[in-house]
C-alpha cells in the first residue's frame, strides 16, 4: 500500500464541492471567497455568462421526489423581469430599485417570469438570492413571490436538486442571520425533508456551514446550537438520515469542524448515531480520527456511547486509531510538528484502557497492517507513537508483521525520512521486534543498513536495544556489516556502529568467501570505509575468496581510483600498529562486554565450519 493513497482515502469524507459565500454589498463576484461545503455540488454563478433569454414556464417533474425540476424561460420586455444579471455583478442598489418597480407593476406573468428564468448555472432567482443576496433584499423577493405559488417556487430544484433552502443553509455565515431560513420554512416547510442530488438535507448542509464552524465568538456556537435543536424537533428522523456517501449529520457535522455544542446536541438528540456507519464503514469517532480537530470531551461522550466503536474496523480494515495515526501529521499545522494536547488526549481514548475483549493496538487491517505500522509507514509525531507505545500490548503489538513478515520496524527502517524519524525507530525498536525476520529474513537491522537515508545514530538504536541482531546473517552468510558496505552511499559512521555491536564481524567471511573488504571493494566503497576496515583486519588485504580474488582484484575490477588502488596494494597504508590503530577506534567507542564478544566469538565458528 502506498502512503498518499491510503491518506487520501481518509481525508475525503464526503464528497466535498466548491459554493460560494454571501457576498457583502458593493463586492465584486471574481473577489469572493470560496468555501468548502459537503455532499453536494454548487457553482459559483458565472461572472463571464449572460443570462439565458426568457421563455414560457414548462412544468416538467423529478421522477423520484416528485418536485418541479426544470424551467424554461420565454422573452419578454417592459418590466425588469430578468433580475439575474444584478446578481452577477452584485450590484444590489439595482437589484433593490428594480424589486420596487416590480412591487408596483408587475402583474402575475411579469413575475412568473422573474420567479422561473434560470441563469447560466440553472439556479432560478430564489436559488440565487438565497445564498448570495443581502438578507433584507432576498427577503423583499420573497414578499414578491405569488401567494398561491410560493411552495412551488420554493420547492424547485436546480441542476445539483437543491432548493433555495439548501443553498441557503449551506452559505450560513458567521453572522448567523437565519431570517431568510425561518421565511422559507414557513412558506414551504417541506424543503427541509427534501434530499438533493447527493442526498444531503438542508440539514446536513447547515452543520457544515461557516456559521457552525469553531468559533472563539460564543453566541455564533449558542446561536447555532439552538438553531440545530429547533430544526431537529420538527423533524427529528433527519438526525440519522444518510446522504448518498452514507454519512448522518454528525459525520458531517465533524468532517467541517463544527462547534462542540453542536456535536453534543447531535449526539444527545440522536445517540444511535454513534454506530451508524457511513457507506465505507466508517463511524463517527472514524471520522474523528481521519479529520481531526475534534474536541476529545466530546469524544469521550462518543466513545461512551458506543463502547466497541474504537475496535471496529472500516471497509479497508482500520480502526480509528489506524486513521489517527495515518493522519496525524496532516493535522499539524506548526512547523516544530508539536502536537497539541487534543490530539494526544485523542491517541489515549483511541488505545483503550487494555479492558477490551480485543486491543485496537492488536487488530491488523485488510493489508494485515497494524496501528504501529502506520505510525511508522506515515511518520506519525513521536509524541503520538509514545502514547500508543505506552499501552500494556505495545510490545506483542511491536512483533506483528504484513502479509511480507515485516513488523513496523522494518517500515521504519526502510523509510526514506528514517534519520528524521529517529525517535519513533527508537521508540518501535523493542527486542521483540528487533529479534523478527521478515519473508526475505531479513532483520530490521539489515534492512535499515541497506537503506542509504539510515544515519549511524539509526543503527546505534537498533544495535543497544538488541546487539544479538549485528551477528545474524541470511543464508549466504551475509552479516549486516556485509550488507551495509555494499552501498557505495554507505556512511563510515553506519559501519563503526556495527563493528562496535559485533566486532568479529570484520574478520567473519560469506559463502563466497568475501570479508566486509572484499565486499567493500567490489561495491567501490569510499576510502574512508577502506581505510577502517582495513585498520580492523588488515589480514583480509591478502585474503582471497573462493574465486581466489583479494580485495584488490575487486576493486580494480569495480573500477577504483588509483587513491584506492595504492591504499589496497599498501603503498599508502599508514605506518602504525594494528595496536595503536585499535586504541584510537576505542576512544571514541566502548569496548563491548564479555557476554556479547562471547557471542561473537561462538557464531564466528559456527558460520567457519
Amino acid at each position: 500500500m502506498q502512503g498518499d493513497e491510503f491518506g487520501r482515502d481518509y481525508l475525503g469524507g464526503p464528497a466535498i464541492h466548491v459554493a460560494p459565500k454571501v457576498p457583502t454589498q458593493g463586492t465584486s463576484e471574481l473577489q469572493q471567497d470560496l468555501r468548502i461545503s459537503p455532499s453536494s455540488a454548487f457553482k459559483r454563478a458565472s461572472s463571464t455568462s449572460s443570462s439565458s433569454s426568457s421563455s414560457k414556464y414548462k412544468d416538467l417533474k423529478n421522477k423520484k421526489d416528485g418536485f418541479p425540476f426544470l424551467v424554461v424561460k420565454r422573452k419578454q420586455e417592459g418590466t425588469p423581469t430578468d433580475l439575474h444579471p444584478f446578481f452577477r455583478k452584485c450590484d444590489w442598489k439595482s437589484l433593490l430599485e428594480s424589486i420596487k418597480v416590480l412591487q408596483r407593476s408587475a402583474d402575475s406573468t411579469d413575475l412568473e417570469e422573474v420567479f422561473t428564468s434560470l441563469n447560466g448555472d440553472g439556479e432560478t432567482i430564489l436559488h440565487t438570492c438565497a445564498w448570495k443576496a443581502p438578507p433584507r433584499l432576498a427577503l423583499m423577493l420573497l414578499e414578491l413571490v405569488p401567494m398561491d405559488r410560493r411552495k412551488e417556487f420554493l420547492l424547485m430544484l436546480d441542476s445539483h436538486g437543491n432548493t433555495p433552502l439548501h443553498l441557503a443553509c449551506a452559505n450560513l455565515d458567521e453572522r448567523v442571520e437565519f431570517a431568510v431560513i425561518k421565511n422559507i420554512l414557513l412558506l414551504a416547510p417541506e424543503a427541509l425533508e427534501i434530499p438533493n442530488f447527493y442526498g444531503d438535507s438542508p440539514l446536513h448542509l447547515l452543520v457544515t456551514s461557516p456559521a457552525f464552524a469553531k468559533s472563539p465568538d460564543f453566541s455564533v456556537e449558542a446561536a447555532a446550537e439552538e438553531a440545530i435543536t429547533s430544526l431537529l424537533m420538527m423533524v427529528g428522523y433527519l438526525a440519522t438520515q444518510k446522504n448518498q456517501s452514507g454519512a448522518t449529520l454528525l459525520h458531517c457535522a465533524i468532517a467541517h469542524g463544527a462547534h462542540e455544542r453542536v456535536l453534543v446536541k447531535l449526539l444527545n438528540l440522536a445517540g444511535e448515531a454513534a454506530s451508524i456507519a457511513d457507506s465505507r464503514g466508517m463511524l463517527p469517532v472514524h471520522y474523528v480520527a481521519a479529520f481531526g480537530g475534534t474536541p476529545w470531551t466530546f469524544v469521550g461522550q462518543l466513545i461512551w456511547a458506543n463502547p466497541s466503536s474504537i475496535t471496529h474496523q472500516t471497509q479497508n480494515g482500520d480502526t480509528p486509531l489506524h486513521l489517527l495515526a495515518s493522519n496525524s501529521l496532516k493535522h499539524i499545522k506548526n512547523k516544530e510538528k508539536f502536537v497539541d494536547r487534543n490530539t494526544t488526549k485523542l491517541a489515549e481514548l483511541l488505545v483503550g484502557s487494555g479492558a477490551e475483549d480485543v486491543s485496537p493496538l492488536m487488530v491488523q487491517n485488510n493489508e494485515k497492517m497494524s496501528p504501529l505500522h502506520c505510525c511508522a509507514l506515515f511518520d506519525t509525531p513521536p509524541q503520538l507513537t509514545r502514547v500508543i507505545m505506552e499501552s500494556p500490548l505495545a510490545q506483542s503489538a511491536s512483533a506483528l508483521t504484513t502479509e511480507f513478515g515485516a513488523t513496523a520496524l522494518h517500515l521504519a527502517c526502510a523509510s526514506s525520512s528514517v534519520s528524521d524519524s529517529l525517535a519513533n525507530v527508537e521508540l518501535l525498536a523493542t527486542r521483540q521486534a528487533c529479534s523478527v525476520k521478515d519473508s526475505n529474513n531479513r532483520t530490521p537491522l539489515m534492512v535499515a543498513v541497506q537503506n542509504p537515508k539510515a544515519s549511524g545514530e539509526v543503527i546505534k538504536a537498533l544495535c543497544n536495544t538488541y546487539s544479538e541482531a549485528a551477528a545474524m546473517s541470511l543464508s549466504r552468510g551475509h552479516l549486516p556489516l556485509h550488507l551495509a558496505v555494499q552501498g557505495k552511499r554507505i556512511k563510515s559512521s553506519v559501519v563503526r556502529a556495527l563493528v562496535k555491536a559485533y566486532p568479529e564481524s570484520v574478520n567473519l567471511v560469506t559463502r563466497s568467501g568475501n570479508t566486509a573488504l572484499h565486499e567493500a571493494c567490489a561495491a567501490n566503497a569510499q576510502a574512508s570505509v577502506l581505510e577502517f576496515l582495513i585498520d580492523r583486519n588488515r589480514d583480509a588485504l591478502l585474503l582471497q575468496n573462493k574465486h581466489g580474488e583479494t580485495p584488490l582484484d575487486l576493486a580494480i575490477a569495480s573500477g577504483a581510483t588509483q587513491e584506492t588502488i595504492s591504499l589496497l596494494d599498501g603503498s599508502s597504508l599508514p605506518k602504525r600498529s594494528v595496536r595503536s590503530t585499535y586504541s584510537s577506534f576505542t576512544a571514541d567507542f566502548d569496548v563491548l562486554s564479555g557476554m556479547e564478544i562471547s557471542l561473537g566469538s561462538d557464531h564466528s565458528k559456527r558460520d567457519r565450519v
